[in-house]
């Protein structure tokens, strides 16, 4: 049972007909792969930027001293200036600003207080006194 075929010699090089359909192959591939990949990213992108586009209510604490003039929050250029003591509707990227904001003034309260304490202990043990 002989093949009637006629068998290609293996030389083990690559024709120029062989390389040309193989880098044609890899560069298909790599285009759809490029493509691919920038839709879902834009994707995601998108539905945050919508995300933090969102208006949400916020309501800025107001009294007649320290805390009665309103607050100014710029976002890459971008500014708004927000009353204090009236509940605002603001996109969420303004409304997480003022957030983080108030949670480092919470945080350099915190250090501060921490900073005097130990000051006041080592000015006692220094001293001596109680």
């Amino acid at each position: 049972m002989a093949d009637s075929k006629p068998k290609a010699e293996n030389t083990g090089e690559i024709t120029p007909e062989i390389r040309a359909m193989v880098d044609a192959m890899v560069e298909a591939a790599l285009a759809k792969k490029e493509n691919e990949r920038p839709t879902a990213t834009k994707q995601r992108n998108r539905a945050e930027a919508d995300r933090m586009n969102e208006l949400v209510e916020v309501r800025l604490f107001k009294d007649n001293n320290e805390y009665k003039d309103p607050v100014f929050v710029s976002i890459n250029g971008k500014n708004m200036v927000i009353e204090r003591g009236v509940t605002v509707k603001i996109p969420r990227n303004y409304a997480l600003v003022l957030e983080q904001s108030h949670e480092q003034g919470i945080a350099a309260a915190n250090y501060e207080e921490a900073r005097q304490n130990e000051y006041a202990e080592d000015t006692r043990r220094v001293l001596g006194t109680k």
